[in-house]
């Protein structure tokens, strides 16, 4: 869903090109880092360590 509006993007502006690729990749990357970091430091995900 991150990546999509770069790609619609790229695909109406073609002087966006592959930096436009590029940079919608890059928002979902860190899209996905930030909510894997949020998942991990819960508390649902050490409450079987207890």
């Amino acid at each position: 869903a991150v990546y999509v509006p770069f790609a619609l993007a790229v695909l109406h502006w073609h002087s966006l090109g592959i930096a436009g690729i590029w940079g919608g990749l890059i928002a979902w990357m860190t899209t996905r880092a930030v909510l894997s970091a949020v998942r991990i430091r819960g508390a649902q995900w050490t409450a079987g360590a207890q």
